[in-house]
């Protein structure tokens, strides 16, 4: 698997290679960063410390054909950390989002978007947010939900 092979050229020493598995894991990441904090300027402060935290740490990833189901949980605990900060914030007014004014039309859209997503359960609600953000196949974000090639799992794959 490319991937592995990557894996292990960085963890040779290759700096250029993390390039490549950032380049092929970077929509999904901060798909996945999106879909936990919903903000796009946070998704992506968010996904970029996943891929630090990623790196500084994949020596310790023994299997490197699971780095994809790895790199997810590790972004997990970045949005979980980055929630756990927010608690400690003031709560946002109304019309703000993420410090910003947000027009009347805008938060109508996203008020009706976020509903919709949030009617679905969670694994539909993720793999739906990957499939939309850059057009994920069903088997890539299979690979990145469950960390290895297969079949999503949920009734999103129709």
């Amino acid at each position: 698997e490319e991937t592995a092979n990557l894996v292990r050229r960085v963890v040779s020493g290759d700096v250029n290679a993390y390039g490549e598995l950032v380049e092929r894991h970077r929509d999904a990441v901060f798909g996945l960063c999106y879909h936990r904090c919903g903000d796009f300027e946070a998704a992506r402060d968010l996904a970029q410390d996943a891929f630090v935290r990623a790196y500084q740490h994949l020596g310790q990833l023994t299997d490197p054909a699971r780095f994809p189901g790895w790199l997810r949980r590790i972004a997990e605990r970045v949005c979980l950390d980055w929630r756990r900060r927010q608690r400690d914030e003031r709560p946002l007014q109304e019309g703000e989002k993420g410090g910003q004014v947000v027009d009347d039309e805008s938060a109508a859209l996203r008020a009706t978007v976020e509903s919709a997503l949030t009617a679905l359960p969670e694994p539909q609600r993720l793999a739906v947010t990957l499939y939309y953000i850059n057009g994920y196949s069903y088997r890539e974000i299979a690979e990145f939900l469950s960390g290895r090639s297969g079949r999503l799992r949920s009734s999103a794959r129709r």
